[in-house]
């Protein structure tokens, strides 16, 4: 009989896919998701913002990253620490290439912003209390861990759960916007 542990990680597993399934067919409002984040107090008062590439299941942030204007920064591996760092991230400047994780990220060149005061993270799914989960494999969680700052969850209005399943490791955001 598996442990509380595995159990969690399946049960984790099994939303995750359930939902990634579902997100295929959902479509986001980038314009409005743009104008969610410009509104958001913690986005107004922010010079340093941690953003992401959204893959084909996540809300774009297209509109926003083009629109807001502060320095922004992408995650991106760094094999010397073997870690993700946030890099400064220029729209229409700064060269991105495909990760090992399947995101758009800036190369070495781009210098580590390392410290944000907002970061605006992809979500699976996210329960009303900001526990959220991932893509499964800790990008999130690890960055979240050495950026402790105001983290803003972007969502599926659809995918947003009474209850996600939590781990020790699992990093929460502090604000929930649907895309």
């Amino acid at each position: 009989m598996p442990g509380i542990h595995g159990l969690v990680v399946n049960t984790k597993a099994h939303i995750r896919q359930s939902l990634l399934a579902l997100a295929k067919h959902r479509t986001s409002d980038a314009v409005a998701l743009a104008h969610a984040l410009l509104n958001t107090p913690a986005i107004q008062n922010a010079t340093h913002i941690g953003v992401y590439m959204a893959l084909p299941s996540e809300p774009s942030l297209s509109q926003f990253i083009h629109t807001v204007r502060v320095s922004l920064a992408l995650p991106a591996y760094d094999e010397s620490i073997k870690r993700y760092v946030f890099r400064t991230f220029i729209p229409n400047k700064t060269s991105l290439s495909l990760g090992g994780d399947g995101c758009l990220a800036p190369g070495s060149n781009s210098p580590v912003i390392p410290q944000l005061d907002v970061i605006v993270v992809p979500c699976v799914a996210v329960d009303k209390q900001g526990n959220r989960l991932g893509r499964g494999q800790g990008v999130y969680d690890q960055l979240l861990a050495d950026h402790p700052t105001y983290a803003i969850g972007i969502v599926h209005e659809a995918h947003v759960l009474d209850q996600v399943p939590v781990e020790p490791h699992d990093q929460p955001v502090q604000a929930i916007i649907h895309g």
